[in-house]
């Protein structure tokens, strides 16, 4: 095996006995990411079932697993992460558990695990593990109680798990002094002087030393002052957080020379003398670096408690004063942690007092109730603020950052609708990365649901996911980075919890730690519910879509920038003849003809170059080419459906083998009826010519013998006879000539003169021709003309012909004492009008229908005779003209018809 190789079967190695990662995979998948080469190293057999010998996964999947490679991912916990471990068409998402492992050499690498359960869904057979320990907690939590003078009274049996079984046996009866060095290492400092002040602390940061020598695991401590009947402090009791995953080593003590006095002991002053020091030597000592507390806060404490032996003190932390008596000082702090400053000290404490009221509102009511505690009068040197800042570092300006971070309580600081802080706890419960990820996801008022309260209370936090989170909030004011803000501080709500109050307090206490914990463990849980809720709706959702796309008639082809088949669905694959798993990575020119080969790349480069092409995308016929060898006529429409920096293209085919078909049907079925109207066309017109020269002769020798030009015509009945050869050789010439013009206007070679023509005159003229017929049928024809109609572009012996067809219609089929109206109007749009409103016999619409078809008559108006060319003969030269016309006509109560010329056709007066 390679270096590299072993590196990473190390990296592996590490991950599978990662503590929360084994418990999380169960048997499941197991595999290590790596960024530099972009491919996972599969840490078990079930990973390697999983990745199937495919390493490259997709490139969405690729840049995901970078970004938790990079910070997003968490060393504590593990974040469950929706990915893609296939890049096939109907790949579905697995969930996933992302964890970052810290390695030996300070570096931490990704470790990704899969459930067991979760393989299965996929249909990957999981091989079967081996029996493996029990796995170790990575978290236990444990309670303790001491005593006045500190001497631990009451601990846990988790404790075991921490120290081992031997060791937490003698824990009991020994005092957090005699802990300190030996067993415990103080890393933040100050835990002895917390047992000092009757004050609720949390978060203090420990090293426990373990079973194992020279290891320790870091564990943080909360306490609760205890109070007696007199209210007076006779003890803390408090609870333990212990990581068993973060091993650490545990710094063995030095053996401390004694101290050795360089002057006489007798010259010590006393008691008193001691307490009474000057005043600037006081401030000096409460400027001292090395101090943690102020001076007066020991000396207060010192005062106010009743005289007791003086203990046997180490030798190593033995310094003689003046007076002869020894006294022990605390531990100098390590030159490498971050010290508090004065200014940060009372913004902590004001944090403290806030965070504690709103824990002792949330106490049982037969729980112990703290006092009211005074502050301490600390005297402290003033110094100009230029000066402090000058002296402070820029690392101990934002301690105070650092301690919020350890609080159990979630914080946030904000200004306006502006996030300026938020702490790894507020962070976690929102399933935030960072405060930049935070405001990514929107301002402070998106966050919290009750934005418009201000007094604090019950709230509504949305997480990233929009789920509401109950919490508790208490508000106040502080100065952040010299400016004023907001401090928030959160604690999630426990209503769903709520257990008997026990009749002790320590019974209260633990309750209420288990109630915690419970809540927490029920949030995780329901957290991981409405993920895999989540993540069952959106696999369901996936399948839906697999599915429609499986049962669609079109096929539906997926190709990369470069033209490469990436899936078919099964229309696609129906009809072409190929199975998905052979065309995959092969050129989509494959599936077409040669000739359809430049045109199919063609459409694609217009769509990755993004300009008109992309826009004014209306597809492309292509020859497609089948397996067996056959070829079909396809419409193919592409799009892009991922961009990035591996942008997608999809292709849909549609057979056009029917359309084709049908098309040349409807081809054929045209030049067939051009040829027959063509034909009609000739018949008519050659009939038209042979009918007319005997029937001009007919005419004319009929008006000759009428008028007697050669002598008279004895008998009367022979001029009705001639009136009668007369008029019905006229009737013959006009239907024949309106056969001619029905003819030409089908073929289109009715040949039309467009002028300007005047409707109103066409109207008074044809009224003029038709008042006497009116007249003889007692039908009342008026007119009714608009002054400032503009004339209109048409042929004006067809519209002349129209207006005659259209009255002489009207006269006919209106009975007597009925009238005829003919009128023009313009129109809102611009349009011309020409109306002819009668109050005739009318017509339903079968019949309407009925007489718009050439040579057919309604049956009610036969009895007046005609063709039944009058109306189709009509609506073509309407049509002819660019016009259109509409007909209204209701039975018994008459009909209106509207010739309408478009604005285009109307000319500008």
């Amino acid at each position: 095996m390679s270096e590299a190789g072993e590196d990473w079967a190390g990296r592996s190695a590490a991950a599978a006995e990662d503590a929360g990662l084994a418990s999380f995979a169960a048997g499941g998948a197991l595999f290590v990411w790596d960024p530099a080469a972009e491919r996972p190293h599969p840490a078990n057999a079930a990973a390697e079932a999983l990745l199937g010998g495919r390493p490259n996964l997709p490139a969405p999947t690729r840049q995901r697993l970078n970004l938790l490679a990079q910070g997003l991912a968490s060393l504590d916990g593990i974040r469950l992460e929706r990915l893609r471990l296939t890049a096939s068409f109907a790949a579905v998402p697995a969930t996933c558990g992302c964890k970052l492992v810290a390695l030996p050499g300070g570096q931490a690498v990704l470790a990704l695990a899969v459930q067991a359960s979760e393989l299965r869904r996929l249909g990957i057979a999981v091989p079967p593990a081996p029996p493996a320990a029990p796995a170790r907690p990575a978290t236990i939590r444990f309670l303790w109680q001491s005593d006045r003078d500190g001497r631990l009274t009451r601990l846990s049996e988790t404790i075991s798990a921490l120290a081992g079984e031997s060791a937490s046996a003698g824990l009991i009866g020994q005092s957090w002094q005699d802990l300190l060095g030996q067993a415990v290492i103080d890393s933040d400092g100050g835990l002895i002087e917390r047992f000092a002040s009757p004050a609720t602390w949390s978060g203090h940061r420990v090293l426990w030393r373990t079973e194992t020598p020279g290891e320790a695991v870091p564990v943080e401590l909360s306490g609760v002052p205890v109070l007696d009947a007199g209210r007076q402090l006779s003890g803390f009791r408090g609870f333990g957080m212990a990581r068993l995953n973060e091993r650490l080593p545990f710094p063995e003590a030095e053996a401390e020379e004694p101290v050795v006095a360089d002057e006489d002991i007798s010259d010590a002053p006393g008691p008193d003398e001691l307490s009474h020091q000057p005043e600037e030597e006081a401030e000096e000592i409460a400027a001292s670096p090395s101090a943690d507390e102020p001076p007066e806060t020991e000396t207060e404490t010192a005062e106010s408690a009743p005289e007791a032996p003086e203990p046997d003190l180490p030798p190593g932390r033995i310094v003689p004063l003046r007076n002869g008596h020894p006294t022990a000082i605390r531990p100098v702090l390590e030159p490498s942690k971050s010290h508090l400053s004065s200014a940060e000290r009372n913004a902590f404490r004001e944090i403290a007092k806030a965070l504690g009221a709103r824990l002792t509102d949330d106490e049982e009511p037969g729980g112990p109730r703290l006092p009211p505690v005074a502050p301490l009068q600390v005297r402290e040197k003033q110094v100009p603020p230029a000066e402090v800042e000058a002296a402070v570092p820029a690392r101990q300006r934002n301690s105070h950052a650092e301690v919020l971070d350890r609080l159990p309580v979630a914080v946030l600081v904000n200004r306006d609708d502006e996030a300026l802080y938020a702490n790894r706890t507020l962070l976690e419960l929102l399933d935030y990365a960072d405060l930049a990820d935070l405001k990514a996801g929107g301002n402070v008022s998106r966050l919290i649901k009750d934005a418009a309260r201000t007094d604090g209370g019950a709230m509504t936090l949305i997480d990233r996911l929009g789920h509401p989170i109950g919490v508790d909030a208490v508000l106040s004011s502080v100065n952040w980075q010299d400016e004023p803000a907001t401090l928030m501080a959160f604690r999630q709500s426990r209503d769903d919890c709520r257990t008997v109050p026990p009749a002790t307090p320590e019974e209260a206490e633990e309750a209420e730690l288990a109630a915690e914990f419970a809540a927490e463990e029920a949030e995780s849980a329901a957290r991981v519910e409405a993920l895999r809720l989540d993540a069952e709706a959106r696999d369901a959702r996936i399948a839906e879509l697999t599915a429609m796309l499986d049962t669609a008639t079109d096929g539906v082809v997926t190709v990369d920038d470069r033209g490469r088949i990436l899936s078919l669905n099964k229309a696609a694959e129906a009809l072409f003849g190929y199975d998905q798993r052979e065309v995959t990575g092969e050129l989509f020119t494959l599936l077409f003809a040669s000739e359809s080969h430049a045109p199919a790349l063609d459409y694609l480069e217009g769509l990755k170059g993004g300009g008109v092409a992309s826009v004014m995308n209306d597809g492309r016929e292509v020859q497609g080419r089948v397996r067996q060898g056959g070829r079909i006529a396809l419409f193919m429409t592409m799009g892009q459906i991922a961009h990035g920096a591996e942008p997608r293209f999809c292709a849909v085919l549609r057979d056009l083998t029917a359309w084709k078909k049908t098309e040349g049907e409807l081809v054929e079925a045209r030049k067939a009826a051009e040829i027959a109207s063509a034909q009609k066309s000739d018949v008519l017109a050659k009939i038209s010519h042979e009918i007319r020269t005997p029937l001009n002769a007919i005419i004319g020798f009929a008006e000759v013998m009428a008028e007697e030009r050669f002598g008279p015509i004895a008998n009367e009945r022979y001029k009705e006879y001639l009136r009668d050869i007369h008029q019905s050789g006229g009737y013959v010439i006009s239907l024949v000539n309106d056969l001619l013009d029905l003819a030409k206007i089908e073929a289109g070679k009715l040949d039309l003169d467009f002028v300007s023509v005047n409707l109103n005159e066409i109207a008074l003229s044809t009224v003029s021709l038709l008042q006497p017929e009116a007249q003889r049928g007692r039908v009342v024809l008026r007119s009714g003309l608009s002054p400032k109609l503009p004339p209109v572009v048409a042929d004006e012996r067809s519209i002349r012909q129209i207006a005659i067809n259209l009255i002489s219609n009207a006269v006919k089929f209106t009975d007597a004492g009925g009238q005829v109206i003919i009128s023009t109007a313009l129109g809102d749009q611009g349009e011309a009008i020409l109306r002819v409103r009668d109050t005739g016999i009318g017509m339903d619409d079968d019949e309407l229908k009925l007489a718009l078809e050439p040579f057919r008559q309604v049956p009610a108006t036969r009895r007046a005779g005609g063709t039944g060319l009058g109306l189709p003969l009509t609506k073509a030269l309407v049509e002819a003209n660019r016009a259109a016309m509409a007909i209204t006509s209701v039975k018994k109560e008459g009909t209106l018809v509207e010739i309408t010329f478009p604005p285009q056709r109307v000319l500008a007066s």
